[in-house]
């Protein structure tokens, strides 16, 4: 395959390489990346050992491919290093090369007349076999349509009060005005939380029954936020370099980052917390 010279400069070691050392610089295992991907770990393990016939007819490479690609953020000219990625399904085989003649067409019109003529004489046959079926008078005593009983009506529903419009009772004379919690005390269901990146990060949400809820690289200089409802595992990659903040209130990651790459979960008071095992 000859080599674009504008091109070349980009691929000076192994494709294969190329996926393997981005994925680990984003913090994602292997299991990380075919869950975000939604296709089995053994096919990102054959594009990043360059196994390109484990992954099947072109039509699907070129699909884990590009899938692949756009999800570590690599240049899309990756495809045109791998082999096999353009080249159509295998011709089919002849199975034998003896010629079938087709019948006559005198045979074919006879064997179809005589077939109409024994399903026509089937069909008088039981026709003037069966007997008479006597027609029943109606019953004009029988209503022909049931009557529908009426929808018992729902019940009212009470109206509850607004939190806003109950009467807000004045603290007695000399007694410290009481002071609000803070986000340390804010349930988890309340909480928002915001990733701000001073480098280029991972960012991975998973829900409590594992599904995942939020997947995406961040561009160094931006912030994403996401509720924490309902929220179990949470992964940042580049950690070190990640702010991590619980509704304005910054958390301290250090305990739960290895690698540069934090894994960790919120407790009920929206703290960071290390995950059950």
């Amino acid at each position: 395959m000859t080599m674009d010279p504008i091109q070349n400069p980009l691929f000076k070691e192994p494709v294969g390489a190329m996926f393997r050392s981005r994925r680990e610089k984003l913090g994602l295992s292997v299991e990380d990346a075919a869950k975000s991907l939604k296709f089995g770990s053994h096919l990102v393990q054959a594009i990043e050992d360059e196994q390109w016939g484990k992954l099947g007819p072109a039509i699907y490479a070129r699909s884990y491919v590009s899938s692949y690609i756009k999800l570590l953020g690599l240049n899309e000219a990756i495809k045109h290093e791998i082999p096999n990625l353009t080249s159509g399904a295998a011709p089919l085989k002849t199975i034998t090369q003896a010629r079938v003649e087709p019948a006559g067409i005198q045979s074919k019109s006879i064997l179809a007349l005589v077939t109409l003529l024994g399903l026509a004489a089937l069909g008088a046959f039981l026709y003037f076999r069966s007997p008479a079926v006597e027609m029943a008078p109606i019953d004009s005593s029988i209503p022909l349509s049931m009557p529908v009983p009426d929808a018992p009506a729902k019940p009212a529903a009470a109206t509850v009060p607004a939190a806003d419009t109950a009467p807000v009772q004045a603290p007695p004379s000399g007694a410290a005005p009481a002071t609000q919690a803070g986000p340390e005390a804010v349930a988890v269901a309340d909480a928002q939380l915001l990733v701000r990146t001073k480098m280029e990060s991972w960012l991975e949400i998973r829900g409590t029954d594992g599904a995942v809820l939020y997947s995406e690289l961040i561009p160094a200089g931006q912030e994403r936020t996401h509720s924490l409802q309902k929220v179990g595992k949470i992964t940042i990659g580049q950690a070190g370099s990640a702010e991590l903040l619980i509704n304005g209130g910054v958390r301290d990651l250090s305990p739960f980052i290895k690698d540069d790459v934090a894994r960790f979960t919120v407790d009920a008071s929206g703290n960071p917390a290390a995950i059950s095992p």
